[in-house]
């Protein structure tokens, strides 16, 4: 692994569940680029009024879509 950012289950195992929903991108590419996202991550990000994405790569690939 190239990136140390956390896994899904590392999210649970700190409670994130317990406040918020935790789901992948359904990709392995660094950031979140969308025309890899899995259908039910864009479902997901579509709905939500926020969505919280950490690290440069995130921002880089999600900084173009609506506040």
């Amino acid at each position: 692994m190239i990136i140390n950012d956390a896994t899904v289950e590392e999210l649970l195992e700190a409670g994130f569940n317990r406040f918020s929903h935790v789901s992948s991108t359904g990709s392995r590419l660094p950031g979140t680029p969308l025309e890899y996202a899995s259908e039910d991550f864009i479902e997901l990000v579509n709905m939500a009024d926020v969505t919280i994405a950490k690290g440069q790569a995130n921002f880089e690939t999600l900084s173009e879509l609506r506040d």
